[in-house]
């Protein structure tokens, strides 16, 4: 009996610690995401005021404006080494 108390005990630790290492992957998943989710938030609402003006500049109406001395009107060509996020 006594043997068996201690292997009852030595499993319940082993038990426990391995919970605990579950519970530990799964916060940090939790974790991660929810960064993940804020930091994705804060760019798209950072950005929100130039998709804005840049929607206004594409608008119908802003086209038949006569374009400002020197300017050319529409969008420039993005280089060959660019991607399209970085440019």
């Amino acid at each position: 009996m006594f043997f068996d108390a201690i292997g009852a005990v030595f499993g319940l630790v082993t038990r426990l610690l391995i919970l605990n290492v579950h519970l530990g992957v799964e916060l940090v998943k939790l974790t991660w995401r929810v960064l993940v989710f804020v930091t994705a938030t804060a760019i798209f609402v950072l950005a929100l005021p130039y998709r804005l003006m840049q929607r206004r500049n594409d608008s119908p109406e802003w086209q038949g404006w006569p374009p400002p001395f020197g300017m050319r009107r529409g969008r420039p060509l993005k280089p060959d080494w660019g991607l399209g996020r970085e440019v």
